[in-house]
């Protein structure tokens, strides 16, 4: 899986052990060494979760270039005041390769969104 560093939000949410400021710190250990960007005031954007799925399988990198066969659409069930919680996924073509990828684009900043690939 090809990631792009990981969107790092920020804030202060409600855990089951009280006020949690995000990045949460289970977020920051497992990304510990990774390349992360910090945008400020957005809440959770990267789960311990989906932290240590990435932080596992992920190689990240910047540059991927592909040609985009199809593309699917979710909605998140939070409101953001000044943009839409959509996830938007795609099975492309490596442009450096016969491989396929498929990628994750999670629209959650007005900053470059976090991208997810995977070869498949």
């Amino acid at each position: 899986m090809i990631c792009a560093p990981l969107v790092l939000g920020s804030g202060v949410g409600n855990s089951a052990h009280g006020s949690i400021h995000y990045p949460a710190p289970a977020v920051l250990e497992i990304l510990r060494g990774l390349p992360v960007r910090h945008v400020a005031d957005l809440g959770e954007t990267t789960t311990p979760t989906g932290a240590a799925i990435l932080a596992e399988i992920g190689e990240f990198t910047t540059d991927v270039a592909f040609t985009p066969e199809r593309i699917g659409y979710g909605a998140g069930s939070r409101t953001l005041p000044d943009r839409p919680n959509l996830l938007r996924a795609t099975l492309a073509k490596s442009n450096n390769s016969s491989r396929r990828i498929r990628s994750g684009w999670a629209q959650a900043t007005s900053t470059t969104p976090d991208l997810k690939f995977s070869s498949g």
